[in-house]
């Protein structure tokens, strides 16, 4: 069983009641084993801490200090030998390593960094997009030019451009056509289309945080993991 989990489902303006919740999905899950718990931007629960000697802001809230400590008891217990606890995966993610605090980043000993998606990334992804997107005018050259012109882009900016280029073929309308128009009869999605798209998209991922991401990894790869994620 898969339990997806976010910041805003693990805790509460109440006192306490967040490493309630903590101690009952991890109870559940074991209830369930085999299951897998996945924490979706794990930097905004387990930040690290913050004392009140590190100046500008007085330390840490107690009750976030309590949440970590919950979840590092929680994981430790996954660690054990119990037949439940093998049973159970814990995954998260991220997109900022760097603000997890160490003690909660030394329990997740395999990292795998997701970079920018490669030429035969982007050609599936392209050619699953535009399968989704309905009829299409590109042909396999034009894919192929459009793949290149692709790179640097992350997954979710591609996304982003193929559903601007889907608007194309209504944008080349008048409102008064588009009144009376059929999906049918609307004009198949063109290369130029993506050149559009592509002239007002922006690169979400720029070279200095690619380069932050590989140093990171540097400093933690002594560690004995694969590499840090993003």
């Amino acid at each position: 069983m898969l339990f997806v989990c976010t910041a805003s489902a693990l805790t509460s303006k109440w006192h306490g009641e967040g490493e309630k919740l903590l101690r009952t999905l991890f109870s559940v899950a074991r209830a369930a084993a085999p299951s897998i718990i996945f924490i979706d931007e794990v930097d905004a629960l387990l930040s690290a801490r913050k004392s009140s000697n590190d100046g500008g802001g007085g330390g840490e809230h107690e009750a976030s200090r309590r949440f970590k400590t919950e979840f590092m008891t929680q994981v430790d217990g996954i660690t054990s030998n119990s037949t439940k606890d093998s049973k159970l995966l814990l995954m998260a993610c991220t997109n900022c390593p760097w603000d997890l605090d160490a003690a909660v980043l030394r329990r997740f000993p395999k990292r795998i960094f997701i970079g920018l998606p490669d030429e035969a990334t982007r050609k599936a992804l392209v050619q699953t997009l535009l399968k989704q997107s309905g009829a299409h005018s590109l042909t396999k050259q034009q894919i192929k030019d459009l793949v290149k012109r692709l790179d640097g882009y992350s997954g979710s900016d591609i996304a982003s451009i193929a559903a601007e280029a889907s608007f194309g073929p209504l944008r080349s309308m008048s409102i008064q056509d588009i009144q009376h128009v059929s999906a049918d009869k609307l004009r198949p999605i063109s290369y130029d289309d993506f050149m559009v798209a592509m002239d007002q998209a922006t690169k979400s991922t720029p070279r200095e945080l690619l380069d932050k991401y590989d140093q990171w990894r540097l400093d933690h790869q002594k560690g004995g993991s694969s590499s840090g994620g993003g």
